[in-house]
Parts: C-alpha cells; sequence; structure tokens
C-alpha cells in the first residue's frame, strides 16, 4: 500500500519479538518499529483510510496506531484466548 508522502511502497511485519516494522519496499530498510505487544504479533494491517494501523497478537489484544505519532492510540482486551488474525 502506497500513500502520498510516505517514501516509497510499504509493508508491514509482525513478529515473535512483539513489535511490528514497517519496511520500504523499494530499499529494504527498516522505517520504523512499534513497540507495545505482549506477546507474538500475529496480524497486522492498515485501516482503509491510511491513519492507522491494527495489530493483533498472543497477548490476547488488539491495538491501534498512530504510526505518524509512532505510538498506540488504544488497546481492546475483550478476547480470552490469543488473538491471531484480522
Amino acid at each position: 500500500t502506497k500513500k502520498s508522502g510516505k517514501p516509497g511502497p510499504f509493508l508491514l511485519s509482525g513478529s515473535r519479538d512483539k513489535t511490528i516494522k514497517m519496511w520500504d519496499v523499494s530499499t529494504g530498510m527498516c522505517l520504523m518499529t512499534l513497540v507495545g505487544h505482549d506477546n507474538w504479533v500475529r496480524g497486522v494491517l492498515v485501516h482503509p483510510g491510511g491513519k492507522f494501523i491494527v495489530s493483533c497478537a498472543d497477548d490476547k489484544t488488539l491495538r491501534i496506531w498512530d504510526y505518524k505519532n509512532k505510538r498506540c492510540m488504544k488497546t481492546l482486551s475483550a478476547h480470552e484466548h490469543f488473538v491471531t488474525s484480522l
């Protein structure tokens, strides 16, 4: 997904190291790392409006991120088990 003003086409990855990374596809460079989950990040996507990142993890939460400010805006903790996809 590419949004104007960003340094190129990018992709997001979630990892066992509890982080979300944004990668510049053209250069292979990591543009940012988001930290906040307490367990393996299983799913990550860009909200259709392009302003937020949504993630889910084995810490039983969904998180909504403001990627411009690189911070978690909201944590949803209503699940009793791992959240494995969005």
